[in-house]
């Protein structure tokens, strides 16, 4: 709609969401290729920490790009 100098645009939108626990049940009626659902990969530092300290030579196979951090800085009135 216009209104003078303005134009007002009111667009609807809709959200969903996934019950996962009622998907795992019914997931398999999918073919996987059309599954609506996506999974991200990402990194696992607990298990990156275990495999460093528990198995080393697996560690080692891993292509990590290890670099610092931002460091912190934190003041607290004593």
């Amino acid at each position: 709609h216009k209104v003078g100098n303005f134009k007002i645009e009111i667009v609807g939108k809709i959200t969903r969401k996934l019950d996962f626990a009622a998907w795992d049940s019914i997931k398999d009626q999918f073919p996987t290729e059309l599954r609506p659902i996506k999974i991200k990969e990402e990194l696992d530092e607990k298990g990156v920490k275990y495999l460093q300290q528990n198995e080393p030579e697996l560690y080692k196979l891993l292509p990590l790009e290890i670099k610092p951090a931002k460091t912190a800085v934190k003041v607290v009135v004593a």
